[in-house]
């Protein structure tokens, strides 16, 4: 029998609890205290039902108790972890993308065309519409320079793409923007960066370029935006961009050694590292080609 929706002998309960209150001069502040409790057991029940529910067996010991021991697990299960989904090169163009790009089809890997990932991809960034990259990406084992080398854009693949591996080229800063200045000369055909406004990139390649250094020096300050094209390439400016977003990176993937190699490839002399961490055999690796990357294209302005 029920009553009020209680079963009888709960609700027998009830009003002994209530007639015992009453009889109390203090009964709220008893009544307070049940109160708090019965609600601080509930949540405890409802946290634990709902890590079960929702979380990994293996988290639902951890939640909640020790944060430390919870990383530490987390991190030891990652070191575990075999086989992986994509591969991400994420460096800065002119960190050794393409010499990265020719060890990792002589791997075997499928990577797509760059030109055709340019103009396929270049929107993503702006857009969001991250169902082209997804269905894009379908297609491919391995991808590398814009816009994978672009920005935060890692952290929406991350998600995308789970189980991924990525791979952050590094260089000393003072050397890649040299390079980068050298390519940038000699591609687009400037001979003093002071040169290379927005007026110069005009129309080259259908505004492609134009777009993508636009985004470049485009800052915030107060909520406010600016474009200020004379930090394009300001040494500072770059040095501190490249820099800032390398530091990124490699916090972001702290916890989870499996996932990001960051690898200097103009010191390294063979591609063990790389194939250690794409669980390739011993017998894969091979001397870094050392690719330049300036011989691959010259870009003319529209006359």
């Amino acid at each position: 029998m029920k009553e009020g929706g209680f079963t009888r002998t709960a609700y027998d309960t009830w009003v002994k609890i209530n007639g015992f209150l009453d009889a109390c001069s203090d009964g709220t502040q008893i009544w307070t205290r049940i109160l708090e409790s019965t609600f601080a057991v509930g949540r405890r029940a409802l946290k634990r039902w709902v890590q079960r529910k929702w979380c990994a067996p293996d988290l639902s010991r951890y939640l909640g108790r020790d944060e430390t021991v919870l990383l530490e697990h987390l991190v030891e299960k990652n070191l575990e972890r075999s086989g992986y989904n994509k591969v991400f090169c994420i460096g800065y163009n002119k960190t050794g993308t393409t010499t990265l790009e020719r060890i990792l089809r002589d791997l075997g890997l499928k990577l797509p065309d760059q030109r055709l990932q340019e103009d396929f991809l270049s929107h993503v960034l702006v857009s969001g519409r991250y169902s082209v990259l997804r269905r894009f990406c379908a297609s491919y084992d391995a991808f590398q320079d814009a816009p994978f080398s672009q920005e935060h854009l890692y952290i929406a693949l991350d998600a995308l793409f789970p189980n991924s591996k990525f791979i952050l080229t590094l260089r000393d800063p003072e050397e890649w923007y040299s390079s980068l200045v050298r390519f940038h000369k000699k591609t687009f055909g400037f001979d003093d960066p002071s040169e290379a406004g927005p007026e110069f990139w005009a129309g080259i390649r259908n505004n492609y370029f134009l777009e993508q250094t636009k985004r470049f020096v485009t800052c915030v300050e107060s909520g406010r935006e600016s474009l200020e094209w004379k930090l394009l390439y300001d040494r500072e400016y770059c040095i501190s961009t490249y820099t800032q977003r390398n530091d990124q990176i490699i916090r972001y993937f702290r916890q989870r050694p499996s996932d990001l190699l960051a690898i200097d490839l103009t010191s390294t002399t063979d591609t063990t590292e790389i194939c250690e961490f794409l669980e390739f055999a011993r017998d894969k690796v091979r001397p870094v080609p050392h690719l330049n990357a300036s011989k691959v294209y010259r870009c003319a302005r529209p006359v």
